[in-house]
């Protein structure tokens, strides 16, 4: 009786283990998606900045150029 108490207690926390562990799971995937989301919009400003690139002055097209590299670099 007490050694079925005792395998009844385990079986929970284990399960409580595996549901936590699950969790964080979904919560890892969830920030990756919303990584990709947030990377695809930026990928979405960097072109529209690329088209008013001749409106800027020569320095702010400099820099733009270098954070488009970077961004290419990092994504």
């Amino acid at each position: 009786m007490i050694k079925a108490l005792f395998e009844s207690l385990s079986n929970f926390f284990s399960f409580a283990e595996t549901s936590k562990e699950r969790q964080s799971e979904t919560e890892v995937i969830k920030d990756k998606k919303k990584l990709k989301k947030a990377s695809d919009i930026s990928e979405e400003i960097l072109m529209l900045a690329v088209k008013y690139k001749n409106c800027m002055t020569t320095r702010d097209q400099a820099r733009l150029l270098r954070l488009i590299r970077k961004f290419n670099k990092n994504n």
